[in-house]
């Protein structure tokens, strides 16, 4: 082969890779637009998102659902879905640890759970309570006003808390720490949007049973449903886990090339219908 041919067939080789890659950020974008607009304006339910399909589970009596499930649900439980050479997955926040809560129950949790004596909880627990408050008032063994620990307003982001040494060195011991912290204010996790990373650390003997039943389309929809399948949470105080809530969702789609992680909020005030942004 001539060094003209062997030229040419580079450059097709080099524009074959470039369609394949604009193709496929053509549909990882196009997939972020169709989830983002299903979460802005379908029914959630304690299966997930529905894809407005099912019009039987989206009938109403006296404004009120007919059906707590609606049967075409996407999941909100971090499942990964596997379509057209792309996956994808969307995360409840209500399901992962809510980092930005007054209450740090499941939080104390994680930490115990991956060895943390009582001492180092608290030191963890303080610098961060002083970083999320909007006062200069230092707590014991926190940390206020000092250019390690800027802050004095709710994480925008987990990745931010690398700003707090103490909070740094535990995410390079545990990154996978960044897939389960959430945002949310509430401090009640939905037992239905937990994901497996993190329902492997909480519950490591029931975890299996849940997310088999999750396959098996078999929701929480009753109260006393949860305790059944994990009886540990008999000791939990009843106001640290719900069966549904949550109105903002983690989007990630990823190809081959490209990837993309988008929060959406939905219902954040009146004329609002939703916001998007994208997570780096």
């Amino acid at each position: 082969m001539g060094y003209a041919a062997s030229t040419l067939n580079q450059r097709l080789e080099l524009a074959e890779a470039s369609l394949a890659k604009l193709n496929e950020m053509a549909k990882v974008e196009a997939k972020a637009h169709e989830l983002t607009y299903l979460i802005s304006t379908q029914r959630i339910t304690v299966a997930g998102v529905s894809k407005g399909i099912n019009a039987s589970g989206l009938e109403r009596v006296d404004n009120l659902w007919r059906k707590s499930i609606v049967g075409d649900e996407i999941r909100t439980d971090g499942y990964l879905y596997e379509s057209a050479d792309i996956a994808f997955s969307i995360q409840n926040e209500a399901g992962l640890i809510p980092i930005n809560s007054a209450n740090q129950y499941w939080l104390k949790r994680w930490l115990s759970a991956h060895g943390y004596s009582v001492p180092a909880q608290n030191q963890l627990l303080a610098v961060l309570a002083d970083y999320l408050d909007g006062d200069q008032l230092l707590r014991p063994r926190g940390r206020e006003g000092l250019s390690s620990n800027p802050g004095n307003y709710l994480a925008q982001s987990c990745k931010e808390l690398r700003r707090i040494e103490e909070w740094r060195m535990l995410i390079e011991t545990y990154p996978g720490f960044l897939n389960a912290c959430g945002l949310q204010r509430i401090p009640a996790v939905n037992m239905n949007s937990v994901p497996a990373i993190l329902g492997e650390t909480f519950w490591p003997n029931n975890m299996t049973k849940i997310l088999t039943a999750r396959d098996q389309d078999k929701w929480i929809t009753r109260d006393h449903a949860a305790i059944q399948l994990v009886p540990s949470l008999i000791t939990v105080p009843e106001d640290m886990y719900t069966r549904f809530g949550g109105e903002t969702f983690v989007v990630i789609i990823t190809g081959k090339f490209t990837s993309i992680q988008r929060r959406v909020v939905r219902n954040i005030g009146p004329g609002y219908a939703f916001t998007s942004k994208e997570v780096h």
